[in-house]
């Protein structure tokens, strides 16, 4: 590890319960260029960064991690959730399969494919 930090922003939120800075910056996250001044300096900043070929190389890698991470993620998600239905359709509960670790949003859609 490194030391980087991730944030996930939901920046289409709808609530409209934040200031006109920090809603230009969610809006610049989201793809929307504003005149506020912190905006323009954190995409001047960006552009920046792309023209920098080590900070290219770094975010490429950190993405392709990410996207190895992710396709693990869902390929472990599909192994237990037919795990699951191979035990329901073999006649154990619910509780059996939580005490076999797993959890139930995964057995709960294990049910609705019977």
């Amino acid at each position: 590890m490194d030391g980087t930090k991730s944030i996930i922003l939901n920046a289409v939120g709808t609530a409209n319960d934040v200031d006109n800075k920090m809603k230009a910056f969610l809006d610049y996250v989201a793809g929307k260029m504003s005149d506020d001044s912190y905006v323009r300096r954190v995409n001047m900043a960006i552009e920046k960064a792309k023209m920098d070929s080590a900070l290219r190389r770094d975010y490429l890698i950190r993405m392709q991690n990410q996207l190895q991470s992710d396709k693990r993620a869902r390929a472990n998600g599909q192994n237990e959730l037919a795990e699951a239905i191979h035990m329901l359709k073999g006649g154990k509960s619910e509780d059996e399969l939580r005490n076999a670790g797993i959890d139930q949003d995964t057995i709960d859609l294990a049910l609705t494919c019977l």
